[in-house]
């Protein structure tokens, strides 16, 4: 008799960015896969919800975002998310084909992963298995 492997913790990802659609596609692959997806489509209501986390000790497992935050911008962004995260994963989301110099670009910003758009669920379950890698390092 073999035991099965234990289900993996579901992941919770707020994701923020200004196209519905996009964001809609990601709660829905996200949910497919068992973690939880909260999005925004503005900076206030994520900075909002990331402090409120902070106080009441949720926290969160990953960030996922556009190249272009609505009401704030990706740097901004970045920097407040790591004053109040130091060490969650923060995933771009772009459609542009990104070559070394713009990941390392953006890695100097603050970025840690990439999901290509439009995505396929492997590139999404690729990039959540990275995120758990960047967690399971931290911990």
């Amino acid at each position: 008799m073999t035991e099965n492997a234990p289900e993996p913790t579901p992941l919770r990802i707020l994701g923020i960015g200004s196209e519905p659609a996009t964001l809609q596609r990601l709660h829905h692959a996200l949910g497919s896969l068992g973690h939880r997806f909260e999005s925004f489509l503005d900076a206030k209501r994520l900075f909002f919800t990331l402090k409120a986390d902070e106080i009441m000790g949720c926290g969160f497992d990953a960030l996922i975002t556009s190249p272009d935050v609505p009401g704030l911008g990706l740097d901004a962004m970045v920097v407040g998310v790591r004053e109040l995260y130091k060490i969650t994963p923060i995933i771009l989301c772009t459609e542009a084909e990104l070559g070394k110099a713009d990941k390392r670009f953006f890695r100097q910003k603050g970025v840690d992963l990439y999901l290509p758009k439009p995505f396929k669920l492997p590139d999404l379950e690729a990039v959540l298995k990275d995120v758990s890698g960047i967690k399971a390092r931290n911990i």
